[in-house]
């Protein structure tokens, strides 16, 4: 049974994500660009505040690739914000504690493709 609040969140994050003034995710968008993926065809599977200006998320992108980033912005600006972190997770997501959460991101995208 799919957990319709997981999927609500999921939901959100990706519109902030698409679209959303806020610094944070204008910032993530950004860098999303300069590695080529399009935010406007890509999901969240979750991010959240991991520490003190540092956001820890993933992403599942149209062509079913998966990528955890940790979103760093301490002792600079937002908007010069880096990803410290960026990893393919696409083969071994099943491993992580997100598993739900990136198969309703991977279901979601396929929905947006049909």
């Amino acid at each position: 049974m799919v957990n319709k609040l997981k999927v609500r969140e999921i939901e959100e994050q990706t519109k902030h994500l698409r679209s959303s003034n806020d610094g944070l995710w204008d910032r993530i968008r950004h860098l999303l660009l300069e590695k080529g993926i399009k935010p406007e065809t890509t999901v969240v599977a979750y991010s959240f505040p991991e520490d003190y200006q540092y956001e820890l998320g993933a992403i599942v992108t149209r062509d079913g690739r998966i990528y955890q980033f940790g979103f760093d912005f301490l002792q600079t600006d937002i908007s010069d914000g880096s990803f410290k972190e960026w990893k393919d997770i696409t083969e071994n997501y099943e491993r992580t504690s997100y598993k739900e959460e990136i198969e309703i991101a991977m279901t979601l995208v396929k929905e947006e493709d049909s």
